[in-house]
Formats: structure tokens, C-alpha cells, sequence
């Protein structure tokens, strides 16, 4: 079974302005999630995926600066972007690191690809993980299939389309012994300025104390210093209600509007 990583990352951000070369402690935030990935043993490639606008070649150059391969399609459809990664590099399995998920772990990663490779899962997700760590993997088979029968919606929030319908067998991975339970004040994910703020501060104090960046590391860091979910937690009233938005329509009625129109 081939799998790759695909980096899912595009400027743009009114949120957080040119949030994937934000400065992240010496190094932009896009270099900082590639460091994060190569630290997985299992996948056999990482690819940007990321638009054809020309305000992305400076992701797409700096992606192939640090040995990553580079898909460049839909400015919008967030699925294609995936599916055509998948396709061009002939992937059976792709693990799935959306660009704000800085602090995604190669130790997840690399389980989800063996989850997949012992059971044949079409979907494997982490659960109970802080928002931002998140890793998600899904099989190309089902990834086409999801791909020809969603709707012409955003296509954010896109594992939903896998976990929400009983045709897709979804393993799911538990956080692992160490990780706290989640909290859903803390919010690792990169959407608003204050976001980066914390981001910042991890990696200088891990960084500064001559530690990792990797998931237990960065717990370890909130548990010594609680103060710190403070920095950002305000924004995640904004955030779910913007999720919630996104997702106010099920995927089986998307599919239904799609067939509608054909």
C-alpha cells in the first residue's frame, strides 16, 4: 500500500493574514508543519496541495524547497485539491494535514497508516485530540467516491462525508495514554491572529528549553502553565458557530442537491 501525506494549505486567510508564512518563531508556519511531518516513518511522500492562483506559488516554491512534491488545483473545492494529490502521486492511502493543523503528530500518522494497512479501514481518524492536532487518512476508492457524489458546496469540515455515512468503514484512534482529556477551550488550530500569538509561544518555550514540539511536549506545556489556553479561547464561540454554519447541511442532502442538478 503507498501512502502519502497531503499538505492541504492556500493563502488567502481573512482571518489570520498570510497565516502559512507567518513567522512561527524564527521559521514560517508552513516550514514548521513540514519539520512536524517528516517526522513520520510510515508514509512514503508529502505533497502540497495547494491552488493554482499565483499567490500560492511562494507556498508551492517554498513546499519544493524542503523536498515536498506539489499538486496545484481548485481555488475552492477543498476535495479535488485532495483527490487530485492522491491521483497525480498514485496514492492508496493519504493522510490528510490541513495547514492550520500545526500541531498534527507523526506518532498518529503513522498508526492511522497501519490502522489502515490491518483492517482496510476507508477512514482513520484521531479522536479527542485538541483542535489542531487532528490527523485524518482516508483510501483513494473512497475518496473518489465521495469526491463524484458531494454536493458543490464548500467542501471544508470534508471527513464529515466519510464519518457521517455508514457505507464507510471509520477506524477511529484514541489520543493514547499521557494526553489529557479534551478540552474544548483549547485550541491549538491556526484561524485568527491570537492563534499564531500562542503558537509562537510554544514552540519559543519548548525551543528555549531544549524540548520537542511534539504532541506530549506541548500538553505538558499547558499543564505547567494553564494560563496559557487563555491566549486564544475567546475565539471558539466564533469557531463553532462558523463550523456549524459550514456544516448545517448533511452530507447525504449535499449529495442529494448534486444528483438533483444532474
Amino acid at each position: 500500500m503507498r501512502s502519502g501525506i497531503v499538505v492541504i494549505a492556500r493563502g488567502g486567510s481573512t482571518r489570520a493574514e498570510s497565516k502559512m508564512v507567518a513567522d512561527i518563531h524564527g521559521k514560517p508556519l508552513l516550514e514548521r508543519l513540514i519539520d512536524r511531518l517528516k517526522l513520520a516513518k510510515r508514509a512514503d511522500c508529502i505533497i502540497l496541495a495547494t491552488t493554482c492562483l499565483p499567490a500560492d506559488t511562494e507556498l508551492a516554491d517554498m513546499a519544493r524547497a524542503h523536498g515536498l512534491l506539489v499538486y496545484r488545483g481548485s481555488s475552492e473545492d477543498v476535495i479535488e485539491r485532495m483527490l487530485g494529490a492522491t491521483l497525480t502521486y498514485e496514492l492508496d492511502f493519504t493522510i490528510i494535514a490541513e495547514g492550520d493543523e500545526l500541531f498534527c503528530d507523526a506518532e498518529y500518522i503513522d498508526q492511522a497508516i497501519e490502522v489502515a494497512e490491518a483492517t482496510g479501514a476507508d477512514c482513520v481518524k484521531t479522536k479527542d485530540l485538541p483542535i489542531g492536532s487532528w490527523v485524518v487518512g482516508v483510501r483513494r476508492e473512497a475518496l473518489e467516491e465521495v469526491y463524484q457524489a458531494k454536493g458543490d458546496e464548500s467542501t471544508e469540515a470534508f471527513a464529515r462525508f466519510f464519518t457521517e455515512d455508514s457505507k464507510y468503514k471509520t477506524s477511529w484512534l484514541p489520543p493514547g495514554e499521557g494526553i489529557p482529556p479534551f478540552n474544548p477551550r483549547l485550541r491549538l488550530t491556526i484561524d485568527y491572529p491570537e492563534d499564531l500569538q500562542l503558537a509562537r509561544e510554544i514552540y519559543g518555550r519548548l525551543e528555549l528549553g531544549g524540548r520537542s514540539t511534539r504532541l506530549m511536549d506541548v500538553m505538558s506545556l499547558f499543564e505547567q502553565d494553564p494560563d496559557l489556553i487563555e491566549v486564544n479561547a475567546f475565539r471558539n464561540d466564533e469557531y463553532y458557530a462558523r463550523v456549524k454554519e459550514r456544516t448545517s447541511k448533511s452530507t447525504s442532502e449535499l449529495a442529494n442537491e448534486k444528483r438533483g442538478q444532474q
